[in-house]
């Protein structure tokens, strides 16, 4: 659920850190969004591994264990950007817990190969560079695959990368498809795969009447910028879009649609071949097992999203 490079998933929570908006003419007579607690977006939050896989792969996923043993040589750090509900987001009641659909499926992968982790919260941008400085070892923010991702990372994919437009409810409700997006203002979180939407959108469809294009480091910012009327659209994975609306009816999802193609999953270094090959493996017996399928299912999360097997992907 990547609204990250290229595209980002869409919402199942609502957002966090959200500020209460001011006195714009826009914003006057919208209801400001609801509020859960803060999320921290650059220092750790950890969370040690716990959940347990189910039985029925305890054997396969102690063979893998034995098999990957010489990985037992750490704690590994999984970074997530913590404000992507359902996905990863700081638990209202804890704030030291990270929560979601993909905290519970790398919790279970790491668990299937008897390797120690924790989560750690770093804002999304920042994770490849802190995977790449030795800071983080693991990607578990629903990324997308993209070739310039690659050169840095190599990924295990195994979900769909759908992102949604939302407005708010009182405008653009004839906008039902991306080509209605064109001449737009449209808010986009920095770095992540909305900006290669975008560009597609202004070389093909939107040529003649080019979107414009505001970033922003987070998803509270892209809902402020919507909520105020500095822009028209903002575009977050559509899991976190569905969420983010049951609690906040004063917008609207217009367009959700899958303009690039692009799958997502974890990542880890390039030089880090074994510890690939081993979430890959684990993975797949999750999959199969259908604790991944029970992850995504708990958490509000859409399992037909999911694509099985997973994927190697490294260039």
């Amino acid at each position: 659920m990547d609204s990250k490079m290229a595209t980002r998933k869409v919402l199942a929570v609502a957002v966090t850190g959200m500020l209460v908006f001011g006195a714009c003419s826009n914003a006057a007579a919208t209801p400001a969004p609801t509020t859960p607690p803060a999320t921290p977006t650059t220092q750790a939050t950890t969370a040690t591994t716990s959940s347990q896989p189910s039985a029925a792969v305890t054997t396969t996923c102690a063979s893998l264990a034995t098999q990957y043993a010489d990985l037992k040589t750490k704690t590994y750090v999984i970074a997530l950007d913590g404000d992507s509900p359902p996905d990863e987001y700081t638990d209202p009641n804890d704030p030291t817990k990270i929560i979601g659909g993909d905290a519970d499926v790398i919790r279970d992968v790491m668990t299937c190969l008897g390797l120690d982790s924790k989560l750690q919260v770093i804002a999304f941008s920042g994770i490849i560079p802190a995977i790449a400085g030795g800071q983080a070892d693991i990607q578990a923010s629903a990324m997308s695959y993209t070739a310039a991702r690659a050169e840095q990372n190599n990924f295990v994919t195994f979900e769909k990368n759908v992102t949604g437009w939302m407005s708010l409810k009182t405008n653009f409700a004839d906008v039902t498809t991306v080509e209605g997006l064109c001449g737009h203002s449209v808010a986009i979180l920095v770095g992540g795969t909305a900006q290669l939407d975008v560009d597609q959108l202004n070389k093909t469809t939107c040529a003649s009447k080019p979107l414009s294009v505001q970033t922003f480091q987070d998803s509270s910012g892209i809902v402020q910028a919507v909520a105020n009327g500095r822009a028209d659209f903002g575009n977050l994975s559509l899991l976190t879009l569905q969420a983010f609306m049951k609690t906040n009816p004063q917008f609207a999802i217009r367009v959700s649609e899958d303009i690039l193609g692009l799958v997502e999953g974890f990542s880890v270094r390039k030089t880090d071949t074994k510890l690939l090959q081993a979430l890959y493996d684990a993975m797949t017996v999750l999959q199969a097992n259908g604790t991944v399928a029970a992850d995504y299912t708990k958490n509000g999360m859409d399992a037909s999203l999911l694509l099985e097997p997973a994927q190697i992907r490294t260039k």
